[in-house]
């Protein structure tokens, strides 16, 4: 939350005084410090004795950490700046004797120096693009997860409702699931008893067909046999083997004929 507040602090104070408002306000108060030394000294050389008590305070701002961060960047910059231009100036001047073997090794110790601080100011600068880079991130970060953490708060109850609305809905289908496997079980107990039965009287269907095709073949092979008609004159003589069990011959009259009841 400190942070967050910092961050915002700075943004609004760069809007309103500029991007180089933190080096303004450090010229400022160094010469404001300047002034008050020069104002302490004077006091002093004046002969009017200065009480022993609190020195003056000096009336500053009170600085985020965002911004004394930055002052100390801008120190350390300024500081490394000044170095290579104090050496690069030294560079420049003429030695006053070359051949001496000091003034050599101290040129080349201060290449070297030179060398590294511009490294180090290259360095620094981009720690410092990359540090403004991570705080924006954790700012946005931050207030991601605080978005995050308030609809989540505010949608704990709605969720649970929900989770239990679809646990219900899941047990009942699971419940009608298995009275549909019952009843499907029983299905095919009863299509299995009925293709029994429908198999049983497949059978006999094909039996009675053969039945009634047999006893069609009878009928037929009877009706195309003919009777035979005899006269009244006609005496059949029959010679049974033995005519005490063989029964006698039964005839028909039928007006001026007779019709023999045994198929020849």
């Amino acid at each position: 939350m400190i942070d967050q507040l910092e961050d915002q602090t700075h943004k609004s104070r760069m809007e309103k005084h500029g991007t180089n408002y933190l080096l303004e306000s450090y010229l400022r108060d160094l010469g404001r410090a300047n002034e008050v030394q020069d104002s302490q000294a004077g006091n002093s050389d004046s002969g009017v004795g200065v009480g022993s008590g609190t020195p003056p305070r000096r009336h500053t701002k009170h600085k985020s950490r965002r911004e004394r961060h930055l002052m100390r960047e801008h120190y350390f910059t300024k500081e490394l700046t000044d170095i290579c231009q104090v050496n690069s100036e030294r560079l420049m001047q003429a030695p006053t004797d070359t051949d001496s073997e000091a003034s050599t090794d101290e040129l080349a110790r201060i290449r070297e120096e030179i060398e590294m601080l511009e490294k180090l100011a290259i360095i620094n600068k981009r720690l410092h693009r990359e540090e403004e880079l991570v705080v924006r991130l954790t700012a946005k970060v931050k207030r991601y997860m605080d978005e995050n953490k308030a609809n989540s708060c505010e949608n704990v109850s709605q969720v649970t409702m929900l989770i239990d609305k679809i646990e219900q809905e899941l047990e009942m289908s699971a419940k009608e699931m298995k009275e549909n496997a019952e009843e499907i079980s029983k299905s095919d107990q009863e299509i299995e008893l009925r293709l029994k039965l429908l198999e049983e009287l497949t059978l006999e269907f094909e039996q009675e067909e053969l039945q009634h095709v047999v006893l069609e073949k009878q009928l037929n092979e009877t009706s195309s046999r003919q009777p035979i008609a005899l006269q009244d004159s006609y005496v059949p003589i029959l010679e049974p083997e033995n005519p005490v069990l063989s029964p006698e011959p039964v005839f028909q009259y039928s007006g001026s004929t007779y019709v023999l009841d045994t198929l020849v």
